[in-house]
């Protein structure tokens, strides 16, 4: 989904999606969101 973002133009941070336990996260910058900050959160399966 990030580099689907990206390809329409939407900044996402940091770079590349922050692992965490139970899957990883990123943010959509609220400059591409019209002010709206979006988590991103894709959990791994089985979790």
């Amino acid at each position: 989904m990030v580099d689907r973002l990206r390809s329409k133009g939407a900044r996402v941070v940091p770079e590349e999606p922050i692992d965490f336990d139970g899957g990883r996260y990123a943010f959509v910058h609220p400059g591409s969101t019209h002010g709206l900050l979006i988590e991103l959160l894709e959990m791994r399966e089985g979790q």
